[in-house]
């Protein structure tokens, strides 16, 4: 059973901001630091920086021979089964560090020449080094020390969409501040008597991009060739009049363990700075729609069932059931670019909440060429029984300044009246607030223009934005 149904979330996986994992097995995504690494808005960096902060914490501690907090932080990292991501196709189990796996890692980085001489400056380095670390075991310890951002992110997501929780007591979380585990209660969703903390899909990746063998093959290799060409050594070959070594000739004579990668990472330090540099330049994606549902058309059906109840809540006069489809559709079409909606209010004519914007291109990156502030969108869906008036417009600035924005979305049935147009081209001008008026013609221009590129370039709204002034 899926979280999404035991907790009566209707739609698909399209239409949900978070990863909707099954509750008695593990879904097979990871999360990948170098992913997080790339992530630009405030919230990114926090997570980034937690984890930072951890793994200096316990480098620190092997340092000044504290041994005792260092086992004390590892062991610490064992998985509470509430995140139900990894490899298991069985009873979900977790694979973070128990005590027996973390006294080995302390052993081995109290041993480690490439630990010592500070090399290793990232928890995912160890997967480089360590052996019986992967992905698998990276993936559950970044959950386990980023638990205290993803049980708000699942407490706002369960406001967002009307999920029920219940106060859960002894859930130990990371505080950089003490640099200590705390245990506290939270109100989480649960099931069957355990917790579920909820991931954004944006941060799910099939595989973490770490490999020790690429960072040998690619970065390792290359500066073993030029050294045993300059020795003369018995595995150089003349090719074409060239002297060379190839790469198998050095994988069979001295293999590819971690244990032989982590003696030439403190041969060759640069390798493993180039190797990360990389990867930080080109960093996986995230991933398509298609990745999370691979059903047949999983995502234009979805939307076209979610047009029809936004018709029926019309008909029905239920603005409730309304701004449930409407903000399905928008999470589905604006992903990846915008994610983590977070409830602002909600009344009689309004709906508003706030979205994050990791855009790497299309309109939502479009504001920080102009060095507009956009890290949160603000949108507003109107009750369609009301017709956009001033005050709509007024509303929604005050909670884009609110929100240390500049940006907000107002949705309604009805294309807006000439005056309003011409009053948000005004505010653009004196105030360097961008407010966009949405219509229903709009927005199924934009669905339209998403179903065929799949990605947010929108250029309906591009084209309203030419329109406004203020621009620098």
């Amino acid at each position: 059973m899926r979280f999404s149904e035991a907790f009566g979330v209707e739609g698909r996986q399209v239409a949900l901001d978070f990863l909707d994992i099954p509750l008695h097995t593990d879904l097979r995504f990871f999360l990948d630091p170098t992913s997080i690494k790339v992530l630009k808005s405030q919230w990114g960096q926090d997570l980034v920086y937690a984890l930072q902060d951890y793994f200096t914490e316990i480098m620190a501690s092997i340092k000044n021979n504290n041994f005792k907090k260092a086992a004390y932080l590892l062991s610490s990292l064992r998985e509470t089964n509430a995140f139900h991501l990894g490899y298991s196709t069985k009873e979900s189990s977790g694979t973070a560090l128990g005590e027996k796996t973390a006294e080995d890692i302390l052993d081995s980085l109290k041993s480690s020449q490439a630990a010592k001489s500070g090399i290793l400056t990232d928890l995912e380095d160890t997967a480089l080094t360590i052996p019986g670390i992967g992905s698998d075991r990276i993936s559950d310890s970044v959950c386990n020390i980023l638990k205290g951002f993803f049980i708000e992110y699942t407490k706002d997501i369960c406001i967002f969409y009307g999920i029920e929780t219940k106060e859960v007591s002894e859930v130990k979380t990371w505080d950089k501040v003490s640099s200590k585990w705390h245990k506290n209660r939270f109100h989480l969703p649960v099931y069957e008597g355990e917790e579920i903390i909820l991931i954004p899909k944006i941060l799910a990746r099939e595989e973490i991009i770490y490999s020790h063998r690429d960072l040998y093959r690619r970065h390792i290799i290359p500066e073993m060739k030029k050294e045993l060409i300059s020795s003369g050594s018995a595995l150089v070959k003349v090719l074409k009049g060239e002297r060379i070594v190839t790469t198998t000739s050095i994988i069979d004579e001295y293999g590819q363990t971690k244990g032989f990668i982590e003696s030439q990472l403190v041969k060759y330090p640069n390798t493993l700075k180039e190797y990360k540099k990389e990867l930080e330049i080109n960093p996986p994606n995230p991933l398509a729609h298609s990745d999370f549902d691979k059903d047949e058309d999983p995502v234009i059906l979805p939307i076209k069932d979610l047009m029809k109840d936004i018709d029926l809540s019309i008909k029905n006069n239920d603005f409730s059931n309304y701004t449930k489809a409407y903000n399905k559709i928008l999470i589905s079409i604006f992903y990846p670019s915008l994610f983590y909606p977070k409830l602002i209010s909600e009344d009689e004519q309004c709906c508003f909440f706030s979205l994050i914007n990791e855009a790497k291109k299309g309109f939502f990156f479009d504001f920080s060429v102009y060095n507009i502030i956009s890290e949160l969108i603000v949108v507003n869906v109107i009750d369609p029984q009301h017709k956009l008036n001033e005050g709509h417009i007024y509303t929604t600035l005050r909670k884009v300044e609110e929100c240390n924005s500049k940006i907000g979305l107002i949705f309604c049935e009805n294309s807006a009246e000439e005056k309003y147009l011409d009053r948000v081209k005004e505010i653009s001008k004196d105030q360097g607030l961008y407010i966009f008026l949405i219509s229903r013609n709009n927005l199924m221009e934009m669905i339209k223009e998403f179903s065929i590129i799949g990605e947010q370039t929108f250029d309906v709204l591009r084209s309203m934005f030419k329109t406004y002034p203020g621009k620098v």
